[in-house]
């Protein structure tokens, strides 16, 4: 199989999704470079930046383009839609996270996935094993999510964490293990889109999200998205009561959303390497 160079044009210890990007690229990356001072210009190689972070990087790309290099962009963090994207066509593919409308057919969008050290390496615990039937982490207060915490402060067996309100951040395996224990996990919107990691880390760890309404999941991940939605934080709160009175119906929508998303992850990981075969490897033949 042909491989690829993962240079990674920021920190990657201060990024994210770094363990996603490394497993979804484990079986064609060759090496994985650190090119912080971006001097190295190497060929089959994929740049991973956050572009509304790197003024260096259309001067960057048109220089690879120009030497004749092969090379994909994955593009991180452009959940406004506004970050400048003219170097898209100097690379040879774009994988990029958060829905953008009018791409090329170059790009493709992946699943946010799981942040650093969230990715689920335990066997699946059942409804009936775990602890809590519903649990919420946050990092900032809102007005969606303060009204979440409020909605839901009645309702039994379950956790509202926010960060600085009720103590400091914490780790990602005390986040992971607390989803991990839990049933069902209310997801409020990030700061701009319907999508967050949390989506994604519930997913992981086994739990059913619980996400805003919006036609946003459809058109990134087609009508089967698993994750229940509602219009509003009553509703998610009834619809969690009602199921849990069947704990089987909770088990057997739980397998569903497991399911979707081991499938999701392999197709998402088939799609890059294709992309990569294709534009990369394949080109002009």
């Amino acid at each position: 199989m042909n491989k690829v160079k993962l240079v990674w044009q920021r920190n990657k210890n201060l990024t994210w999704e770094t363990d996603w990007i490394h497993w979804l690229f484990s079986d064609i990356t060759d090496t994985i470079i650190d090119n912080l001072d971006h001097s190295l210009y190497l060929d089959n190689s994929v740049l991973i930046d956050t572009l509304h972070a790197a003024p260096y990087h259309n001067d960057y790309a048109r220089e690879m383009r120009r030497r004749g290099l092969r090379f994909g962009l994955v593009h991180l963090t452009d959940e406004g839609s506004d970050n400048d994207v003219s170097s898209y066509p100097d690379c040879d593919f774009v994988v990029r996270n958060f829905l953008r409308k009018g791409m090329q057919e170059h790009v493709l969008t992946i699943p946010l996935g799981w942040t650093v050290g969230t990715c689920c390496t335990e066997p699946d615990r059942s409804t009936y094993d775990r602890k809590l039937n519903w649990s919420c982490i946050v990092h900032r207060v809102d007005a969606s999510r303060a009204e979440l915490s409020h909605v839901f402060s009645d309702l039994p067996n379950g956790m509202f964490y926010a960060v600085d309100h009720h103590g400091p951040r914490l780790s990602t395996d005390k986040m992971s293990e607390i989803y991990r224990n839990s049933n069902f996990v209310p997801c409020p919107s990030g700061r701009i889109t319907p999508e967050s990691f949390r989506v994604f880390e519930a997913l992981e760890n086994g739990a059913i999200p619980i996400v805003p309404k919006t036609d946003y999941w459809h058109l990134c991940y087609g009508i089967d998205f698993p994750a229940i939605q509602v219009n509003n934080w009553h509703e998610a709160k009834d619809t969690i009561k009602i199921m849990s009175e069947n704990p089987a119906v909770v088990e057997k929508y739980r397998r569903h959303c497991i399911d979707w998303w081991t499938e999701s992850k392999r197709k998402t990981k088939l799609q890059v390497e294709q992309l990569v075969e294709r534009t990369i490897f394949n080109k002009g033949q």
